[in-house]
């Protein structure tokens, strides 16, 4: 015997924002942390997106030759792609571009998977007793 879907039941999938869950504990002091995106039910209709977190930089420009110019602003930027990720970041430097302290180009700007830069600057993420 063949078994088939009811077409009036839809296909759902674990809500991407809360896990699953519902509920999001960082949140429970608002609506006992009820999660906005599914409501609390812990689903979502659409597929979620298979996106990876990316550490763009941005190399800071000094014109002056005896002042040290620092690292690099690192943004963190979601998207599926590196070019994604970049592009997100890149509109979001020229929103800040007047607010910055120090003269920035997206000239030069690159980026990178957040997991890789994260174990380079921080080490091994080290477990608490």
């Amino acid at each position: 015997m063949i078994h088939f879907d009811s077409p009036s039941k839809s296909k759902t999938w674990p809500c991407s924002r809360c896990e699953g869950k519902g509920k999001i504990a960082a949140f429970g002091h608002v609506i006992g942390g009820v999660c906005f995106k599914c409501g609390g039910s812990g689903t979502q209709a659409s597929r979620p997106l298979k996106t990876q977190s990316w550490a763009v930089h941005l190399p800071k420009i000094v014109e002056h030759p005896t002042v040290f110019s620092g690292p690099d602003f690192v943004y963190r930027e979601s998207g599926a792609t590196q070019a994604v990720a970049m592009q997100k970041a890149r509109v979001r430097f020229r929103a800040l571009k007047s607010q910055l302290s120090h003269e920035v180009t997206d000239e030069g700007m690159w980026a990178e998977p957040a997991a890789e830069y994260d174990a380079r600057e921080w080490g091994p993420l080290r477990s608490s007793p």
